[in-house]
């Protein structure tokens, strides 16, 4: 184990281990967190790696990795990346424990009212984890304070303000702004806190998303906890449900299927409806085979709350997209095109009736014009189908070129479900521009007729546009003075042919030649008369030309 490996060598391994490790690519889907919460032994035994490996397929995907100093965090990122078990996850920087130490080194200082600061060591710690996370594909958050309001009820000291964990959101995202990625997490829960203590305490604004604990399986406990979070204003926030898998004094199944899930979706319906809050993910307090601190099995030692949790990770809903639809079916630039997508719940668990939020995006981004949306309120059983319009915000202008559209689900992160990392599905699309025809050169034969003289009249059409136009007929029409003359009715002519961009083709008619009389007239030709042509200026298809007969 690297005991005595100096800062600078181990950021020197760091920066090694990130160069031969594949990156994540940035993409539409939300960010998932199913986090075990976990003391990871310093040796790991057999058992430790398959307990690890059958947790991990199951869907755990990031292990919190705390310390007490900078050095501390550094030792242990490098052991578990350079473990072949432990480097199956991702990583979230636990730093909870040296902000509570400082707070209660320099309390009140950091936080007089009016004047909260971050001192210099505090921002000097936190440019150095935000150097880890920015260089480090596999760091997948920040976790800052753990539970920093309950000392109200525990001690006669205050709690750690909300104003000194803003600053150190705000640090943070000054220094690393890529929340989606790696967001800041805070463990926050209300125990007896009064409103007051909770005003004091507890900050929409000091984090990315809150591990919320849900450790009591009784129905009305919840909606009490539901209701404390929505009288305070801090339901929009993302959460992370905290589930206990551990028990303090007997080897017992927590019954996370039968109980705690169908009481957390009741709770969350009776006091947010059909919007519930948003949801990153699910946390499992867990993972304890060294010395346990206040409960005696978990996942570890106990085959009943190890089979709990990986059921309940493997039996929830799983929303995806399985088509996204447009009309109409073959579009040009500027025409306006309407989407609707097909979802699918393709978990081991009905979806309980709430809002299923669908949202379109084209190139990774919302259109200049706003972003497109549609959904509806409903549940979803195990296999089901069905289709959302996109109705919200109007349509998309088509834009020339390669273009990605994609689909995302469950946009709001209201589903509790087993993944959010396939919520989304895209498709690219080529938009070609639309040919263009129009009269360029429109002549007559003879050129200096008089009175009495048969016209013979020639255009010159040219594909100004920047597509070849279809092998189809290009019809043209010729009026004189804006009519067809009565006398001899329509001169027309055309050809079956093809027109590449830039090119012309010369297009004249030999019957019902015009008979030239006396004055001015005005000679005029209509291109495509016949419409056939799906061009993207249909209003530059005529021209009109004087002429005067002696």
């Amino acid at each position: 184990m690297l005991k005595d490996v100096s800062i600078k060598a181990i950021i020197l391994i760091l920066m090694t281990i990130a160069t031969f490790l594949p990156t994540q690519t940035q993409s539409s889907e939300p960010k998932e967190i199913n986090m075990l919460y976990a003391s990871i032994p310093k040796i790991l035994t057999q058992k430790h790696r398959n307990d690890l490996n059958t947790l991990r397929d199951a869907g755990i995907n990031a292990i919190a990795v705390k310390g007490y100093s900078l050095n501390e965090i550094q030792t242990k990122i490098v052991n578990f990346r350079s473990d072949p078990t432990l480097s199956r996850f991702e990583l979230i920087i636990d730093i909870s424990g040296i902000l509570h130490d400082f707070w209660n080194l320099k309390l009140p200082n950091v936080c007089e009212k009016g004047s909260p600061y971050l001192p210099d060591e505090i921002n000097s710690i936190l440019k150095s984890i935000t150097s880890l996370g920015l260089s480090n594909s596999f760091i997948s958050g920040y976790y800052t304070f753990d539970e920093p309001a309950i000392t109200i009820s525990q001690t006669s000291k205050k709690g750690i303000c909300k104003e000194f964990q803003e600053l150190v959101y705000e640090k943070i995202r000054s220094l690393d702004r890529n929340k989606e990625k790696r967001p800041v997490l805070i463990s926050n829960t209300f125990w007896s806190l009064s409103d007051e203590d909770i005003k004091q305490t507890m900050s929409s604004s000091a984090q990315d998303a809150t591990f919320l604990e849900v450790y009591d399986g009784d129905i009305q406990i919840l909606i009490e906890t539901f209701k404390t979070l929505k009288r305070n204003n801090l339901h929009k926030n993302n959460y992370i449900y905290t589930l206990p898998a551990y028990n303090t004094t007997e080897c017992i199944s927590p019954n996370f299927n039968e109980q705690f899930q169908p009481s957390l979706e009741k709770s969350i319906k009776t006091v947010f409806e059909e919007t519930p809050i948003p949801s990153l993910g699910i946390s499992y307090f867990a993972y304890w085979p060294e010395n346990k601190p206040d409960f005696e099995y978990s996942i570890d030692n106990c085959k009943e709350i190890s089979t709990s949790t990986i059921e309940h990770l493997k039996n929830l809903p799983d929303l995806v997209i399985t088509k996204i639809s447009n009309s109409p079916q073959d579009f040009f630039p500027g025409d306006p095109v309407e989407f609707s997508v097909e979802i699918k719940n393709i978990g081991n668990r009905k979806l309980p009736t709430q809002w299923i939020g669908v949202l379109i995006l084209i190139d990774d981004k919302c259109p200049t014009s706003g972003c497109m949306w549609g959904g509806l309120t409903s549940s979803l059983a195990i296999g089901e189908t069905k289709k959302i319009s996109i109705n919200g915000n109007g349509s998309w202008r088509a834009e020339a070129g390669m273009h990605k559209i994609t689909a995302l689900v469950d946009d709001q992160r209201y589903a509790i479900e087993a993944k959010k990392s396939n919520n989304s599905l895209s498709r690219t699309t080529s938009i070609q521009d639309k040919p263009d025809l129009t009269p360029t050169d429109l002549y007559w034969s003879p050129s200096s007729p008089s009175t009495g003289t048969p016209l013979t009249l020639t255009v010159e059409v040219e594909n100004i546009g920047n597509i070849t136009t279809p092998n189809d007929w290009i019809g043209v029409l010729y009026t004189i003075n804006g009519i067809c003359p009565e006398a001899i009715g329509c001169q027309w002519g055309g050809a079956n042919t093809s027109l590449a961009p830039g090119e012309k083709i010369t297009i004249g008619t030999s019957q019902n030649l015009w008979t030239a009389t006396p004055g001015t007239h005005q000679l005029g030709v209509l291109i495509d008369d016949q419409n056939k042509i799906n061009e993207s200026n249909e209003n530059n298809n005529t021209t009109m030309t004087p002429i005067t007969i002696k």
